[in-house]
């Protein structure tokens, strides 16, 4: 993507020949609404807008706010994107309000690292959900998060990732507005 190329424009002649290891922190200032307050908090992120929603997960199960589900819709293009270790440390927690789903090569995982993926991630051994197709956040508010909120809850909805990706979530939001009290907050990467 642009950001991403950017970002490699900026490493020395001959760095990308070998593997480095580069570390994304985020997210840094505030959300459009607050975490505590929400019953329910779904973050549907492309790429590296994975540290946000990292962030926000890590917030609410640590600080263990209340009975809040948090669900993770990721898509990313590379094999064992779903190895990320925050991502890996927070689903071995095991705690029931955490929902994660990944999408395209994020859901794939390969032992070789050169090679091919050898499974799509298990859907029953390890918590995560994972779907070689291309997320679709519509679908995914109306026939994943939205059942699990009452009429009277607050959902707090987080997006980073691709213009396009973000745009289908606000899409998604201003539809479901219509049955449950939804908060947006839209983050993007701007160089």
């Amino acid at each position: 993507s642009e950001w991403t190329n950017q970002l490699a424009d900026l490493l020395p002649n001959g760095c990308l020949e070998k593997e480095i290891t580069v570390r994304i922190d985020g997210s840094f200032g505030y959300l459009k609404f607050d975490v505590s307050k929400m019953n329910l908090v779904a973050c549907f992120v492309g790429g590296v807008g994975i540290a946000g929603a990292l962030a926000i997960a890590s917030h609410v199960l640590k600080y263990d706010v209340g009975s809040c589900l948090v669900f993770i819709f990721w898509a990313a293009r590379e094999i064992n994107a779903g190895k990320l270790s925050l991502l890996q440390k927070l689903i071995n927690r095991q705690d029931s309000r955490l929902r994660v789903h990944l999408f395209g090569k994020a859901a794939w995982f390969s032992n070789d690292l050169e090679g091919e993926p050898s499974s799509v991630c298990d859907l029953q051994t390890n918590g995560v959900k994972g779907s070689l197709e291309r997320m679709n956040p519509n679908e995914l508010l109306q026939q994943v998060v939205l059942p699990c909120a009452t009429r009277s809850a607050k959902v707090g909805v987080y997006t980073c990732g691709p213009q396009e990706l973000m745009d289908s979530v606000q899409k998604a939001c201003e539809n479901g507005h219509k049955s449950v009290e939804i908060y947006f907050h839209r983050e993007s990467f701007q160089w």
